[in-house]
């Protein structure tokens, strides 16, 4: 659940903006099974309540598109400078991506000393459906480096990446953009000719009880999808 609360700031150079944030409602008793079984209850309601922390939402532009992205720092960072993890999110269009129980990671993340920047991408809400999952949306990734370059408290000599299952396959892209110390990636595709193959699903889309969970496939979110998914893959930009 999202809990807004205006605006705080203005990045002077008008490339971010703080719009709200983001803290988890839900106690753990009554979160899902998954997310019980999944979260340690006395781990999960110590980073709910936790007044060390706080996730920020923030609006940045990405060439032409505006998107939303998760900042999760000290509320004090005094004058230390602190490392960066670039968290890229699994999932296709609004299926998998960012929400409040993520900050139960970040503030894992959090406790080791570091900063955690998140997006979710352009390909959210009604665009969800649209997702290129590794197309544009890879330079929504790339561009975060406007943000932490202009946080007085980033240590911008130390970014780090980490991606899960479709965010790991962003960590490889973007990795070919940025500047990184190192990355970890958890179930990243590597292989998507073998991937588009055993999930058809990803190329024909679905329907979902949930109408905002839908995907139109790559056979309708790339126009030349028949020609340009025979081409050899490029390695390197």
């Amino acid at each position: 659940m999202l809990l807004m609360t205006g605006v705080f700031a203005q990045n002077p150079q008008e490339s971010f903006k703080a719009i709200g944030k983001i803290v988890i409602l839900t106690p753990h008793g009554k979160q899902t099974d998954f997310y019980k079984w999944y979260y340690n209850a006395d781990y999960y309601e110590k980073a709910r309540k936790t007044q060390e922390f706080e996730c920020l939402q923030l609006q940045y532009k990405s060439d032409t598109a505006k998107v939303e992205a998760w900042l999760y720092k000290p509320v004090k960072t005094a004058a230390k400078k602190h490392p960066v993890i670039i968290y890229n999110r699994g999932g296709m269009g609004n299926f998998g991506n960012l929400e409040p129980s993520n900050l139960v990671d970040f503030y894992k993340m959090a406790e080791n000393g570091y900063l955690v920047l998140a997006t979710k991408t352009r390909f959210a809400g009604k665009d969800g459906k649209y997702d290129q999952h590794g197309g544009i949306d890879v330079e929504d990734i790339v561009n975060l480096k406007m943000i932490y370059e202009n946080l007085p408290y980033a240590d911008t000599s130390n970014v780090f990446m980490y991606g899960f299952s479709r965010g790991g396959q962003n960590a490889y892209q973007a990795s070919l953009k940025m500047k990184l110390n190192a990355m970890a990636v958890t179930a990243g595709t590597t292989d998507w000719l073998s991937r588009v193959k055993d999930r058809k699903e990803f190329v024909a889309g679905w329907t979902d009880d949930d109408p905002a969970m839908d995907y139109l496939g790559f056979e309708k979110v790339f126009p030349n999808w028949k020609t340009d998914s025979l081409q050899p893959a490029r390695y390197f930009p």
